[in-house]
């Protein structure tokens, strides 16, 4: 355990100094990466981010594995922008390295800072992913102040986070980026080596993060996939790549702002239900788009009519108000009462003194079998005949069981 301590601390030190940078390590290549992810909502509760990330790969010692999945993710998935505004958005640093190599990071030491420099990024909670760190005066609160990790074993994987954020910029566009920290020689990845190979990492691969409207950047590809609008069924804007689309995608190069997710009034079950939907949402959950811009209030769904089954499994045509009404089962705008949809005719079964609806044919099954009084006969009032009972007083029953 000493030893390790000693490696954690020998590894972050040797990045603190100004030793000159070696090229060609294990780690040459490496980017820092931010990415956001916001259907992760951060909540003081969760504890530690580090395990809640999709772009990780897995631990790969030999670097034999196959890592194109992990790969692609970040090449295609990675999210550098949040569409939370000014809620607090997660963010977590990403080590990422090309396919190709194979790296062993024993350490990293990075920096912060955000654009622009004059206004305020309030962070709520952050947490290294390492075993070990040395930061600088203000950090991460203050832009361009720095920190150094150290992991307790090298870390061999081509993505894996180093850090996370929780954090929002409440009075506008804001773009959080990776900066060189105020110590070292900047941006760079230690390995296993001793001493360690330091290798740096260059402007070109860091990336960030935009927040409430700014957009962040992902250079791990230099040829990132065209991204454009995604209009949620909500009538919400998300701005990414086609295939991260959950929703209605507007096309390359279009943008979130002005919002171009037009939406309406959706209409369901006849008309007695109303939602707010984009017109492609509400084709997508089977309703009808009443019309761009119209509200649900009043409720401006037509009443469409179809078939409604009432408790004798009859069938009327009405809307699904009326059906309501009734207490019946309807079954969708413009169904239709041929071919009968409701099954087989119910009426009233009696079991001695007892009524229930019932089919003819389970009426007969029943106990010691059922006498079925006819399609559509009620229960109400009570149909069946009443065991028959002698009319005597309570002295003359009483007498029955007089002892002489």
């Amino acid at each position: 355990m000493r030893t390790a301590i000693l490696g954690l601390v020998a590894s972050c030190l040797i990045l603190l100094v100004s030793v000159p940078p070696t090229y060609g390590g294990a780690n040459e290549g490496g980017f820092l990466l931010l990415h956001t992810d916001d259907s992760v909502i951060y909540t003081e509760d969760e504890g530690s981010y580090c395990d809640l990330l999709a772009a990780e790969c897995p631990t790969d010692p030999d670097c034999e594995g196959d890592d194109s999945a992990c790969i692609d993710f970040l090449l295609n998935g990675l999210r550098s922008t949040s569409h939370r505004g000014p809620e607090t958005a997660l963010i977590w640093a990403i080590a990422a390295f090309p396919e190709s190599s194979c790296p062993e990071v024993t350490a990293v030491q990075f920096g912060l800072t955000w654009t622009p420099i004059t206004e305020d990024l309030y962070f709520v909670a952050w947490e290294p992913c390492a075993g070990f760190e040395i930061s600088s005066d203000g950090w991460p609160t203050q832009p361009l102040a720095g920190t150094a990790l150290g992991f307790g074993t090298p870390v061999r994987r081509h993505a894996f986070p180093i850090y996370w954020f929780a954090a929002y910029s409440y009075y506008g566009p804001l773009e959080l980026s990776i900066a060189r920290p105020p110590f070292g020689e900047g941006v760079a990845f230690a390995d296993d080596d001793f001493p360690s190979q330091i290798d740096l990492v260059p402007p070109s691969r860091w990336g960030s993060v935009g927040l409430n409207g700014a957009v962040g950047s992902n250079p791990y590809s230099p040829e990132s996939p065209p991204a454009g609008a995604c209009c949620l069924a909500e009538g919400g804007c998300e701005f990414g790549v086609e295939w991260t689309c959950d929703g209605e995608y507007q096309g390359d190069g279009t943008t979130c702002d002005p919002n171009p997710c037009v939406t309406g009034a959706c209409c369901f079950d006849g008309g007695a239900d109303c939602r707010v939907l984009t017109e492609a949402g509400c084709e997508d959950e089977g309703g009808y788009y009443s019309g761009d811009q119209a509200g649900c209030d009043p409720n401006p769904c037509p009443a469409i009519p179809g078939a409604c089954c009432d408790r004798f499994n009859d069938c009327v045509v009405l809307t699904g108000p009326e059906c309501e009404d009734v207490d019946g089962r309807y079954q969708g705008e413009g169904t239709t009462c041929d071919p009968h949809p409701c099954g087989p005719p119910r009426g009233a079964c009696c079991l001695d003194s007892d009524c229930r609806l019932d089919t003819e044919e389970n009426c007969e099954r029943l106990g010691h079998g059922g006498e079925y009084l006819g399609n559509g006969v009620p229960c109400e009032p009570n149909p069946c005949n009443p065991t028959p009972t002698l009319r005597k007083s309570w002295g003359e029953v009483k007498s029955l069981y007089r002892t002489p």
